[in-house]
């Protein structure tokens, strides 16, 4: 990679057994002037804090083009984020997408990314932290940074962390601020409930929220919860296209409310996912309503693993082949559909108004 010749500009050198020597060998590669490598995947390796210092130091070097950094899965603790904080304070460190999911990061390693988030010569724009050792505490932090006009971070991921209502509340207040530039907020596999959905709601009607794509996968979140999320979706200043409710504790009487909210006008939703909650055939019919009223954007609809049988697939082909369904992507894995249905879907998929590709 350092001679002139070499035109790799990706390295994916993910699920592999690379250790801290490996990775000091590597940053030799990468401070090279002739290296072109701009993303870096180094993820479930064997890299522990001293892996990553090497790596900072290669960072804040001029010549190194790496802007897309993978170290998820590794050994990295919070003195690792303290290294790479210093890299990413500095002018010519050039990463804007930092991914360090699945490691031993703690509220005390936020706390330091928080610091570096502020700062004006720090270029990160997407920052996954999923399945770490996060807390309302850790948040709090976060929270703090985003609603810093120099912060740039446009993409937070905390999915799979500690983080309850209080968090959410934290967020919700930052994400309200005309400073705060997030637009893809996951927070999937917490502790949120209805109160924390509640406090979300107030955040996406408020005009100065920029957030349009919200995951909210395997929480405790029930029908009382998606009420709430139907009047924020139905009012003009909500942004949100891309909503995953996967996994939580939804209803046929809840996907009824979401209906009502994705025929209004003013709904902006797109891609929606209903995975693994209790959908029957009953919550397929309402939804089917809906998808042909000329308003619904749904283009991207997910109901695997539900109860759905032949009977709601059924209920589905109508709306599939009415001109004004705007259904192109359909999962429908792991439900109870049989030959009879799959033959209901090919028919659907044949007539001239269907846009999902069969």
């Amino acid at each position: 990679m350092k001679t002139p010749t070499c035109e790799v500009t990706k390295l994916n050198l993910s699920a592999n057994q690379i250790t801290d020597a490996g990775v000091a060998s590597l940053c030799q590669a990468l401070l090279a002037p002739s290296c072109e490598v701009t993303l870096l995947s180094l993820a479930a390796n064997q890299i522990t804090d001293a892996g990553v210092a090497s790596l900072s130091q290669a960072l804040q070097t001029p010549t190194c083009k790496v802007s897309t950094l993978y170290l998820g899965c590794n050994q990295i603790t919070d003195a690792g984020v303290a290294s790479l904080c210093e890299a990413l304070q500095t002018p010519t460190c050039k990463v804007t997408t930092l991914f360090l999911n699945e490691n031993q990061i703690t509220d005390a390693g936020v706390a330091s990314l928080c610091q570096a988030l502020q700062t004006p010569t720090c270029k990160v724009t997407d920052l996954n932290l999923k399945d770490n050792q996060v807390t309302d505490t850790g948040v709090v932090s976060l929270c703090q940074a985003l609603q810093t006009p120099t912060c740039k971070v446009t993409m937070v991921n905390l999915g799979d962390n500690q983080i309850t209502n209080a968090g959410v509340a934290s967020l919700c207040q930052a994400l309200q601020t005309p400073t705060c530039r997030v637009t893809t907020l996951h927070l999937d596999s917490n502790q949120i409930t209805d109160t924390g959905v509640a406090s979300l709601c107030q955040a996406l009607q408020t005009p100065t929220c920029k957030v349009t794509d919200l995951s909210l996968e395997d929480n405790q979140i029930t029908d009382a919860g998606v009420a709430s999320l139907c009047e924020a979706l139905q009012t003009p200043t909500c942004k949100v296209t891309n909503l995953s409710l996967n996994k939580n504790q939804i209803t046929d009487a809840g996907v009824s409310s979401l209906c009502q909210a994705l025929q209004t006008l003013t709904c902006k939703v797109t891609g929606l996912g209903l995975a693994d909650i209790q959908i029957t055939d009953y919550g397929v019919a309402s939804l089917c309503q809906a998808l042909q009223t000329p308003t619904c954007k749904v283009t991207d609809l997910g109901l695997e693993d539900n109860q759905i049988t032949d009977a709601g697939v059924a209920s589905l082909c109508q709306a599939l082949q009415t001109p004004t369904c705007k259904v192109t992507d359909l999962e429908l894995v792991g439900n109870q559909i049989t030959d009879a249905g799959v033959a209901s879907l090919r028919q659907a998929s044949q007539t001239a108004a269907c846009k999902v590709l069969y």
